[in-house]
């Protein structure tokens, strides 16, 4: 099982990186696009912090869609293809728009790999698919979680988009209500020996990360400790940090995305020990798979 010390080294770690990034990108933090969407949504931010996580997001992502053709203006927020007005997105609602560049933020993998002729109309319908969620986000997060996946997931993105979406249904549910769903991507379901392809285990994923939870109480409140401990010393007000499935959601995409074992191009960033980090992430999920094995 894992120790109080290690979960204390995960919990500092996640935090240091989430602010402060990869020791190449100083303009912005890791988590832009998470405290601005969230604080759009809960209306929490004054309007000098928003423009502030707004420059800084905006920049980070014209820096990586640079490539791609595609402009995001912080004046105007429009996405632009090309010097032709004709080719720009307009997102007006500020709600969707903070979902939206939430989106292209974290599952830009499915935004690059699209056919630069499909491209536009994917996020315009991505962007439809964003508006009609908005519409339904209370009835959403009262559903189980199985089902919230599959509405999120079929009727409003495959509908919209008609792309086999896992990741971004995941990550919108987290978005929405923090407290209750967790976001998972490929390498995060490997771990856990589950099918992102199957609604079913998105329910698995969070039946058992909810068991850790109710089982493991000395564990959890030291989780909550150490985040307000680390946030007070890093001094950094962020957007729902010191939620359980939020801390989670980070130490696990450090783990399995940023660092993974063989894949040694990606420990270009501040944390500590790369190593560590990830041996410890190890012995937590063990310790969630445990809880589940033993009830």
């Amino acid at each position: 099982m894992i120790k109080s010390e290690e979960l204390e080294y995960l919990v500092k770690e996640a935090i240091r990186f989430f602010k402060k990034g990869s020791k190449t990108n100083d303009e912005c933090y890791e988590d832009v696009a998470w405290d601005y969407a969230r604080g759009i949504l809960k209306n929490t931010l004054d309007e000098s912090k928003k423009q502030d996580l707004y420059s800084r997001l905006i920049k980070k992502l014209n820096k990586e869609y640079e490539r791609l053709g595609i402009k995001f203006s912080e004046e105007e927020h429009k996405i632009k293809f090309s010097n032709n007005d004709d080719n720009t997105i307009y997102v007006s609602d500020e709600n969707r728009r903070a979902i939206l560049l939430f989106l292209m933020d974290y599952n830009r993998v499915r935004f690059i790999t699209q056919k630069r002729n499909e491209r536009e109309e994917y996020i315009r319908r991505f962007s439809e698919a964003i508006h009609t969620i908005l519409l339904e986000k209370e009835s959403i997060s009262d559903r189980p979680y199985e089902d919230a996946f599959k509405y999120v997931k079929e009727d409003y993105i495959h509908e919209n988009t008609g792309t086999n979406e896992y990741v971004a249904p995941a990550k919108i549910l987290m978005l929405l209500d923090p407290d209750k769903f967790i976001a998972w991507d490929n390498q995060i379901v490997k771990r856990f020996s589950l099918s992102s392809n199957t609604c079913k285990h998105y329910q698995i994923f969070n039946d058992l990360i909810d068991n850790f939870i109710n089982k493991k109480e000395k564990e959890i409140n030291n989780i909550k400790q150490y985040a307000e401990k680390y946030m007070e010393e890093e001094n950094y007000i962020n957007q729902d940090y010191h939620k359980i499935k939020k801390l989670l959601d980070m130490i696990f995409w450090i783990a399995y995305n940023k660092i993974g074992i063989f894949e040694s191009d990606r420990t270009d960033t501040l944390l500590e020990s790369p190593l560590k980090f990830y041996c410890y992430t190890e012995k937590l999920v063990i310790s969630i798979l445990s809880v589940c094995m033993s009830t």
